[in-house]
């Protein structure tokens, strides 16, 4: 069974969804004025091809069971997409296959090759976005990680409690919000980390009021864009790389998007971290 903090994080999420769909959207007459915004809970039922009173359960963050076929119809019938599809199950139970759990003492084989990646920043994340390994260039943009405490070395966690990544990165706002959708399409019950979203809830105003928005999404092209304090304006291109023994980890190279970034590889990792 899912345990509480699941059954009310998937309550809050259907009602979310549900609101922000209009009779239109889905086909349905629009009739008489309504009392709710979005559709109502019997609409959202037929459209799934279930009983009324079980979708008002799952909504009210009851503990009862579901299987992954009347799950994927609640999918369809609320208009989610892959990610936020993948996240309904996840909040159900219904964790993918590959996401089962697995050690992360990685071996010293993905060592060598971040240390072959250089000068391009490199580094191995986890579905939590905890940073697991990484290159000195890598170190050196967004670090120092080594000096960072196992619960701190998390990129979520830096985007929204570190100043410092507030002025490193062009358009924070941008960056803040497109790694939080990111990361509950990725991560949201995956190990490790206990209590990082109850102490972002505590330390960042903007997590605070994002994190309730439920936006779901995976960027295809998430360009990050970061102003160095010594070497100026870079641009990257992300390349999340899957490693073959290690599914709920991903290798990250970013790549310089213009001519100027890959000049400036060279001196990257000779530089102080840019959160010192």
């Amino acid at each position: 069974m899912v345990n509480t903090e699941y059954r009310l994080e998937l309550a809050d999420f259907l009602r979310k969804k549900r609101a922000r769909l209009s009779p239109e959207e889905v086909g349905l007459p629009t009739g008489r004025r309504r009392r709710v915004a979005g559709l109502r809970r019997e609409e959202v039922a037929e459209l799934a091809n279930m009983s009324t009173t079980w979708y008002t359960w799952l909504e009210q963050g009851r503990e009862i069971s579901h299987s992954l076929e009347s799950l994927e119809r609640l999918a369809v019938a609320l208009r989610l997409d892959s990610s936020e599809t993948g996240y309904l199950l996840k909040l159900s139970g219904h964790r993918p296959a590959e996401e089962s759990e697995k050690s992360f003492l990685l071996d010293e084989s993905v060592s060598l090759t971040l240390r072959q990646l250089q000068p391009y920043p490199a580094y191995v994340v986890a579905t939590n976005w905890d940073v697991l390994a990484w290159n000195q260039a890598a170190n050196c943009l967004l670090g120092p990680f080594e000096e960072l405490e196992c619960g701190e070395r998390n990129l979520l966690w830096l985007a929204f409690t570190k100043d410092a990544y507030k002025t490193l990165f062009k358009e924070w706002e941008r960056f803040a919000r497109c790694t939080l959708n990111h990361y509950r399409a990725d991560a949201h019950l995956s190990p490790g980390n206990p209590g990082l979203l109850q102490r972002l809830q505590e330390r960042s105003p903007h997590f605070r009021e994002w994190w309730p928005n439920h936006d779901v999404s995976k960027p295809a092209n998430w360009r990050k864009e970061i102003r160095h304090p010594t070497l100026g304006d870079l641009s990257f291109d992300p390349c999340n790389l899957n490693l073959v023994d290690y599914p709920n980890a991903s290798l990250v190279v970013l790549t310089p998007s213009d001519q100027s970034t890959s000049e400036a590889l060279d001196v990257l990792p000779f530089l102080p971290a840019s959160l010192r």
